[in-house]
């Protein structure tokens, strides 16, 4: 889901919090009509005279520059205190880890009070939370500090929070199970990989293919190459990247690997699986050597 789509859905739960309504067309009725409003103001040329919190966090997410982007997020802060996505984006612009991890762990603490005091954390709703509009800058905060530890190298502690948003959000809306498979692998952790491939039951790339590097690395050749064929079904273009035979366009990989955008089943897929499974990057070339061997003997 978009910032936008998120923005508009914001101002629903405003306008409708609390109201009782005649009957079900009168409660669309003013859906649509907060709908056609939103929708009135972006094709409109006119600046408003007052931008929101929400609208200095989009400025700050489209400036040109470093400065401007801080500046606008620091205005957002301003009249929005409580805005962790503006907390998570001047994060990106400081440098010393440890500070970086402090300031994370100090917004992941204070919106867990605030989440279970406002009963978030209920029976009810945990194993839901990306589906509750107010609960996703506090799963970006926990996705954020996942990926500090893995850069810092805690990648033990890294699996456990992984581990963590997933029993918060189960249909894992951000993908946090391929994050995970990746840190078993790099922990040779076979138990916890195979419970969590059995939890999701999915056949793509970025699922089998840190499974098949972990059997790989634990000298399994048998269940390796089980998963491998698994994903030769699942991706044709991988055994052409194999064998050197895919033209490449280095602005397109560019742009797949920024954006982390792909067509499933395709080189996009595996390119993007490569540069999300980077910690396991001397076990990814041998790997893909043995692979080859494979799928040529056969």
């Amino acid at each position: 889901m978009s910032r936008e789509t998120e923005k508009i859905l914001k101002e629903l739960y405003k306008a409708i919090e609390g109201k009782e309504y005649e009957s079900d067309e009168a409660a669309q009725a003013e859906i649509d009509a907060i709908v056609e409003k939103y929708n009135n103001g972006l094709k409109s040329n006119v600046t408003p005279m007052k931008k929101s919190a929400d609208d200095y966090l989009d400025m700050a997410y489209d400036a040109d520059t470093e400065e401007k982007a801080i500046e606008y997020a620091e205005k957002a802060l301003k009249l929005d205190p409580h805005l962790i996505d503006a907390r998570l984006l001047l994060l990106r612009y400081e440098d010393e880890a440890e500070y970086v991890k402090k300031q994370l762990e100090d917004v992941i603490k204070g919106e867990t009070k605030r989440l279970e005091k406002e009963s978030y954390f209920e029976a009810d709703a945990v194993g839901r939370f990306w589906g509750m509009l107010e609960t996703r800058p506090y799963m970006r905060a926990r996705a954020a500090y996942v990926e500090l530890l893995i850069e810092m190298g805690k990648i033990k502690k890294a699996a456990s929070e992984c581990e963590d948003i997933l029993r918060l959000c189960e249909s894992d809306n951000m993908g946090m199970r391929y994050k995970l498979m990746t840190l078993y692998a790099y922990l040779e952790d076979a138990d916890s990989a195979r419970d969590l491939s059995n939890k999701y039951k999915e056949n793509s790339f970025s699922m089998l293919f840190p499974m098949a590097i972990l059997y790989y690395k634990l000298d399994d050749l048998v269940k390796a190459e089980k998963i491998l064929k698994k994903i030769l079904k699942s991706n044709e273009d991988y055994k052409a990247f194999l064998a050197g035979e895919l033209e490449l366009d280095e602005d397109k990989i560019e742009k797949v690997l920024s954006e982390g955008m792909y067509r499933p089943g395709t080189i996009e897929e595996v390119l993007s699986a490569i540069e999300e499974d980077s910690i396991l990057s001397v076990a990814i070339v041998y790997f893909n050597e043995w692979a080859c061997d494979v799928v040529w003997k056969n």
